[in-house]
Protein backbone atom coordinates (compact mmCIF):
# COMPACT_ATOMS: atom_id res chain seq x y z
CA UNK A 1 0.00 0.00 0.00
CA UNK A 2 1.37 3.42 -1.00
CA UNK A 3 0.39 6.60 0.88
CA UNK A 4 0.55 10.08 -0.62
CA UNK A 5 1.31 12.26 2.42
CA UNK A 6 0.47 15.98 2.19
CA UNK A 7 0.67 18.68 4.86
CA UNK A 8 0.64 22.44 5.44
CA UNK A 9 -1.05 23.64 2.25
CA UNK A 10 -1.72 27.05 3.85
CA UNK A 11 -4.47 28.12 1.48
CA UNK A 12 -2.59 27.48 -1.77
CA UNK A 13 -5.25 26.13 -4.12
CA UNK A 14 -4.37 23.92 -7.09
CA UNK A 15 -1.41 22.15 -5.46
CA UNK A 16 -3.34 19.13 -4.21
CA UNK A 17 -4.89 18.56 -7.60
CA UNK A 18 -1.49 18.83 -9.30
CA UNK A 19 0.21 16.33 -6.97
CA UNK A 20 -2.73 13.92 -7.06
CA UNK A 21 -2.51 13.78 -10.86
CA UNK A 22 1.24 13.08 -11.16
CA UNK A 23 1.73 10.37 -8.52
CA UNK A 24 0.55 6.78 -8.13
CA UNK A 25 -0.83 5.95 -4.68
CA UNK A 26 -3.52 3.96 -2.89
CA UNK A 27 -4.68 6.58 -0.41
CA UNK A 28 -4.01 10.16 0.69
CA UNK A 29 -3.12 11.27 4.21
CA UNK A 30 -3.36 15.04 4.83
CA UNK A 31 -2.01 16.34 8.12
CA UNK A 32 -3.51 19.79 8.48
CA UNK A 33 -3.08 23.53 8.02
CA UNK A 34 -5.35 23.80 4.99
CA UNK A 35 -6.57 27.34 5.88
CA UNK A 36 -9.01 27.49 2.97
CA UNK A 37 -12.29 25.66 2.29
CA UNK A 38 -11.33 25.41 -1.40
CA UNK A 39 -8.29 23.34 -0.42
CA UNK A 40 -10.49 20.94 1.56
CA UNK A 41 -12.84 20.68 -1.41
CA UNK A 42 -9.88 19.80 -3.67
CA UNK A 43 -9.05 16.97 -1.28
CA UNK A 44 -12.66 15.78 -1.44
CA UNK A 45 -12.42 15.56 -5.26
CA UNK A 46 -9.70 12.90 -5.14
CA UNK A 47 -11.18 9.59 -6.25
CA UNK A 48 -9.35 7.53 -3.62
CA UNK A 49 -9.62 7.30 0.14
CA UNK A 50 -8.51 10.52 1.88
CA UNK A 51 -7.83 10.60 5.63
CA UNK A 52 -7.27 14.04 7.15
CA UNK A 53 -6.88 15.98 10.38
CA UNK A 54 -6.96 19.73 10.95
CA UNK A 55 -3.89 21.80 11.81
CA UNK A 56 -3.33 24.46 14.44
CA UNK A 57 -3.98 27.17 11.80
CA UNK A 58 -7.33 25.71 10.73
CA UNK A 59 -10.54 27.34 11.92
CA UNK A 60 -13.64 25.55 13.15
CA UNK A 61 -15.08 26.18 9.68
CA UNK A 62 -12.25 24.13 8.11
CA UNK A 63 -12.76 21.43 10.73
CA UNK A 64 -16.49 21.35 9.91
CA UNK A 65 -15.78 21.15 6.17
CA UNK A 66 -13.45 18.19 6.73
CA UNK A 67 -16.23 16.46 8.68
CA UNK A 68 -18.91 17.32 6.11
CA UNK A 69 -16.71 15.97 3.31
CA UNK A 70 -16.13 12.68 5.22
CA UNK A 71 -12.37 13.30 5.27
CA UNK A 72 -11.76 13.87 8.98
CA UNK A 73 -10.58 11.08 11.27
CA UNK A 74 -9.86 13.34 14.27
CA UNK A 75 -10.26 11.47 17.53
CA UNK A 76 -11.25 8.30 15.65
CA UNK A 77 -9.74 5.10 14.34
CA UNK A 78 -10.62 3.79 10.89
CA UNK A 79 -9.48 0.59 9.21
CA UNK A 80 -8.27 0.26 5.63
CA UNK A 81 -6.22 -2.39 3.83
CA UNK A 82 -5.27 -4.21 7.02
CA UNK A 83 -4.16 -1.13 9.00
CA UNK A 84 -5.76 1.05 11.66
CA UNK A 85 -5.44 4.82 11.09
CA UNK A 86 -5.76 7.05 14.17
CA UNK A 87 -6.37 10.80 13.78
CA UNK A 88 -4.94 13.48 16.08
CA UNK A 89 -5.72 17.01 14.89
CA UNK A 90 -3.83 20.19 15.66
CA UNK A 91 -6.70 21.99 17.37
CA UNK A 92 -7.55 19.33 19.99
CA UNK A 93 -4.35 17.33 20.47
CA UNK A 94 -4.97 16.18 24.03
CA UNK A 95 -8.65 15.40 23.57
CA UNK A 96 -7.99 13.50 20.33
CA UNK A 97 -5.12 11.56 21.91
CA UNK A 98 -7.26 10.59 24.90
CA UNK A 99 -10.02 9.35 22.59
CA UNK A 100 -7.57 7.30 20.53
CA UNK A 101 -6.02 5.75 23.64
CA UNK A 102 -9.46 4.85 24.99
CA UNK A 103 -10.44 3.25 21.67
CA UNK A 104 -7.19 1.28 21.42
CA UNK A 105 -7.49 -0.03 24.96
CA UNK A 106 -11.03 -1.22 24.32
CA UNK A 107 -10.14 -2.86 20.99
CA UNK A 108 -7.33 -5.12 22.24
CA UNK A 109 -6.35 -5.82 18.65
CA UNK A 110 -2.99 -6.57 17.04
CA UNK A 111 -3.78 -4.77 13.76
CA UNK A 112 -0.83 -2.48 12.83
CA UNK A 113 -1.42 1.20 13.62
CA UNK A 114 -0.67 4.34 11.59
CA UNK A 115 -1.07 7.71 13.32
CA UNK A 116 -2.21 10.75 11.32
CA UNK A 117 -1.26 13.85 13.35
CA UNK A 118 -0.66 17.52 12.66
CA UNK A 119 2.04 17.84 15.32
CA UNK A 120 5.18 15.69 15.48
CA UNK A 121 6.25 13.96 18.67
CA UNK A 122 8.86 15.69 20.84
CA UNK A 123 12.58 15.16 20.52
CA UNK A 124 12.99 13.94 16.94
CA UNK A 125 14.57 15.37 13.78
CA UNK A 126 11.19 16.32 12.34
CA UNK A 127 10.19 18.65 15.20
CA UNK A 128 13.36 20.76 15.16
CA UNK A 129 13.07 24.47 14.31
CA UNK A 130 15.68 26.60 12.55
CA UNK A 131 16.75 27.81 16.01
CA UNK A 132 17.42 24.20 17.07
CA UNK A 133 14.45 23.98 19.43
CA UNK A 134 12.30 20.85 19.60
CA UNK A 135 8.64 21.91 19.41
CA UNK A 136 6.88 18.54 19.12
CA UNK A 137 4.38 17.30 21.68
CA UNK A 138 5.56 15.16 24.59
CA UNK A 139 2.19 13.41 24.80
CA UNK A 140 2.66 12.16 21.22
CA UNK A 141 6.09 10.76 22.01
CA UNK A 142 4.60 8.97 25.04
CA UNK A 143 1.85 7.63 22.79
CA UNK A 144 4.42 6.22 20.34
CA UNK A 145 6.43 4.62 23.13
CA UNK A 146 3.31 3.00 24.58
CA UNK A 147 1.40 1.89 21.46
CA UNK A 148 4.26 1.45 18.96
CA UNK A 149 2.55 2.44 15.67
CA UNK A 150 4.36 1.38 12.50
CA UNK A 151 4.06 4.90 11.05
CA UNK A 152 3.49 8.37 12.50
CA UNK A 153 2.60 10.90 9.77
CA UNK A 154 2.77 14.58 10.74
CA UNK A 155 3.62 18.10 9.56
CA UNK A 156 3.61 21.51 11.27
CA UNK A 157 7.38 22.19 11.35
CA UNK A 158 8.10 23.27 7.78
CA UNK A 159 11.87 23.41 8.18
CA UNK A 160 12.06 19.90 9.66
CA UNK A 161 11.10 18.03 6.52
CA UNK A 162 12.34 14.46 6.70
CA UNK A 163 11.89 11.28 8.66
CA UNK A 164 13.14 9.77 11.90
CA UNK A 165 12.22 6.92 14.21
CA UNK A 166 11.34 6.15 17.79
CA UNK A 167 11.90 2.45 18.40
CA UNK A 168 10.31 0.72 15.42
CA UNK A 169 8.03 3.67 14.55
CA UNK A 170 8.91 5.67 11.43
CA UNK A 171 7.94 9.36 11.76
CA UNK A 172 7.46 11.32 8.52
CA UNK A 173 7.15 15.08 8.03
CA UNK A 174 6.78 15.68 4.26
CA UNK A 175 7.37 19.43 4.49
CA UNK A 176 4.92 22.09 3.43
CA UNK A 177 2.96 21.50 0.23
CA UNK A 178 2.72 25.31 -0.04
CA UNK A 179 6.47 25.11 -0.83
CA UNK A 180 5.97 22.13 -3.17
CA UNK A 181 6.98 19.36 -0.76
CA UNK A 182 5.23 16.03 -0.14
CA UNK A 183 6.06 12.39 0.54
CA UNK A 184 5.25 8.93 -0.76
CA UNK A 185 5.39 6.07 1.73
CA UNK A 186 5.36 2.38 0.82
CA UNK A 187 3.76 1.02 3.98
CA UNK A 188 4.65 -2.65 3.59
CA UNK A 189 8.39 -1.90 3.33
CA UNK A 190 8.34 1.45 5.23
CA UNK A 191 10.20 3.07 2.33
CA UNK A 192 9.87 6.87 2.42
CA UNK A 193 10.36 9.12 -0.62
CA UNK A 194 10.55 12.85 0.06
CA UNK A 195 9.49 14.65 -3.11
CA UNK A 196 9.19 18.15 -4.53
CA UNK A 197 6.89 19.40 -7.26
CA UNK A 198 8.68 20.57 -10.40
Amino acid sequence: MKILHLSDVHGETGLIESVAEIEEYDLVVATGDFENISVVRELAQIDKLVLAVSGNMDSRIIQSELEASNLSIEGRIVEDKGYFFAGIGGRQVYDNTARIISALLSMNNSTPLIVVSHYPPAGVKVDLTFSNIHIGKGILREFIEEFKPVLFLCGHVHEARGYDSIGGTIIVNPGSLSMGYYALIEVDTLKVELKKMQ
